[in-house]
């Protein structure tokens, strides 16, 4: 998986683009529902390991984005 995503400038002037981007590349990858806590983490076994896949690929667009100083 190849992102090309814009990061969020200072004080948030690119919100819109950087929200549209942010939901495009989700919704293509199938995880929108784990950046909305719309996807609970299920107790069986067989369901958890593919919920922990799409969480990864959620946790990964929002890594690729967000800037250091956010992150620590």
């Amino acid at each position: 998986m190849v992102l090309e995503l814009p990061g969020l400038v200072h004080e948030n002037q690119n919100w819109k683009i950087y929200r549209t981007h942010i939901l495009d590349s989700a919704a293509m990858e199938g995880v929108v529902s784990h950046l909305s806590g719309a996807a609970p983490k299920p107790v069986n076994s067989h369901e958890l390991k593919a919920w922990n896949s799409s969480n990864a690929v959620a946790k990964y667009i929002i890594l690729e984005v967000i800037t250091d100083s956010l992150l620590a």
